[in-house]
């Protein structure tokens, strides 16, 4: 390879560049990141020429990708559209990362490779997809691309499934299938998304000694599980493994099961987590989650029913409740030594309008009553709110923890 990198913005200088190195360009709009050609599938097979490029290049058009598999010599590449998944990547395969050619991208990067054969099949997961044989790529200098380690030189060949990307749910596809429509990497639907971990959630097994396959609606449930738990940042293992074991709970099929048969879920659930989580072992997983099965109470959706009944028929107010003259405030404060007492050391959660709707109140008189309990000192945030799991608190009044005699 003797062509030499561009120092220019223009389209078309880096267009003759990777046309230098063997790939397969067109031209896309930016905004769309839909193919400029009418007739660029025939692209998918053949190159153009030179001449083409500069047909193309000459200032109409304004973003270009390359089209991934044999046409392009070979090519393929790993789109990761969270950087807390690249960080994870780049952390635990340096030598690669400083390798292969790198470009970063609006929400992540992408790292192309050389593999012979590239895959015909497109595995992908959440914020991270592999991207194979029809597929095309973005690249340097459209809008939002910037190469952090250029393609100089001879671009290394391997195999992607040996890349770590199991950590992401990606697994080396049983049959190879030509796309019909190929697609640019960073113009995915949420629901295709969730179609892909659905598939991958089905290849799982309940008992590891005789397996167990789930019914479409458990797999379904068990999916939902997996997603809806895993933490956003560091520091939110725990609460997450026990939110997870809940939800575990509410699924017939494994609710009765031994914490020893569900051990392939937790280890899937790990690998999904794996990227943010701040503790790596498995095993400080696998042991958190065999204490917090054993603990559950109550599965995912039927907690607080029980909750407020016993809340109701227990007139016994613990001592902080009777610093308070309405009814609704004791029974307030009941409910959230029971949810306290459910968790034990755990924090509980319990949002405003649920608050709201066991009292009879707006979810506006209901968080007051939560500020007037938190600056009396009944409750305590242990985690305040994120995108996905409400607000934790602890009951932190002096007959926290204790039974009420």
């Amino acid at each position: 390879m003797t062509a030499t990198l561009p120092t220019t913005n223009d389209l078309l200088p880096w267009a003759l560049y990777y046309h230098a190195r063997g790939w397969c360009v067109i031209p896309v709009n930016p905004n769309s990141k839909k193919p400029c050609l009418e007739t660029w599938k025939q692209f998918q097979n053949r190159r153009p020429t030179e001449q083409d490029l500069r047909n193309c290049f000459s200032g109409k058009y304004r973003a270009l990708a390359v089209i991934c598999g044999a046409v392009s010599g070979n090519l393929g590449g790993i789109d990761f559209d969270s950087q807390d998944r690249c960080n994870w990547w780049r952390s635990t395969h340096p030598d690669l990362a400083g390798t292969l050619p790198t470009e970063r991208t609006a929400k992540g990067l992408h790292v192309l490779f050389h593999c012979d054969p590239v895959p015909t099949q497109r595995p992908k997961a959440q914020k991270v997809e592999l991207l194979c044989t029809g597929a095309y790529i973005i690249l340097t200098p459209s809008p939002g691309k910037h190469w952090l380690t250029p393609p100089n030189g001879e671009i290394p060949k391997i195999d992607p499934f040996t890349l770590g990307l199991e950590a992401f749910g990606i697994k080396k596809p049983e049959t190879s299938q030509l796309p019909e429509e190929p697609e640019e990497t960073e113009e995915r639907e949420e629901p295709e998304e969730q179609e892909e971990e659905r598939k991958i959630a089905s290849s799982s097994s309940v008992s590891s000694g005789n397996p167990k396959a789930l019914s479409n609606e458990s797999q379904a449930k068990l999916d939902e599980a997996i997603t809806s738990t895993l933490p956003t940042d560091t520091g939110q293992r725990d609460r997450c493994i026990f939110t997870f074991c809940r939800w575990l709970k509410a699924i017939p099929e494994l609710q009765d099961l031994k914490a020893a048969q569900l051990k392939p879920i937790v280890e899937r659930w790990h690998a999904r987590a794996y990227p943010i989580i701040g503790t790596k072992r498995f095993e400080v997983t696998w042991q958190d989650f065999i204490y917090a099965w054993k603990r559950v109470k109550y599965p995912k959706g039927m907690l607080l029913g029980p909750v407020l009944q016993k809340a109701r028929e227990d007139t016994q107010n613990p001592p902080e409740a009777t610093d308070y003259e309405d009814p609704r405030t004791q029974l307030f404060v009941r409910i959230c030594w029971q949810l306290q007492q459910i968790h034990g050391e755990q924090p509980f959660w319990l949002s405003h309008r649920t608050a709201g709707q066991l009292l009879g109140i707006s979810h506006t008189e209901a968080g007051k009553k939560f500020e007037m309990l938190m600056e009396d000192g009944v409750l305590g945030i242990a985690n305040a709110h994120t995108k996905i799991f409400a607000t934790r608190y602890r009951y932190i009044g002096q007959h926290a923890g204790k039974e009420l005699e």
